[in-house]
């Protein structure tokens, strides 16, 4: 149990870092454009984005998207 909590939140520390991340890249003016397209013309908050993880552990470990699903 105490390992499945360890893990949560090393995912909700990873999500948090993302999505700062992410709000910064959108800031970038290289990017400004895709804001247009995503988010109404405007530049994203991280009130934009879940505020919890909403993949689990599991989820994250399993994602391959270097495979191609048939």
């Amino acid at each position: 149990m105490r390992a499945r909590a360890q893990g949560r939140e090393v995912i909700q520390e990873a999500w948090e870092e993302a999505v700062r991340a992410l709000v910064d890249w959108f800031e970038n003016p290289k990017n400004k454009a895709l804001a247009v397209v995503y988010f109404k013309g405007r530049i994203p908050t991280e009130k934009d984005f879940p505020q919890e993880c909403p993949y689990t552990f599991q989820q994250v470990m399993e994602y391959k998207p270097w495979l191609t699903q048939s």
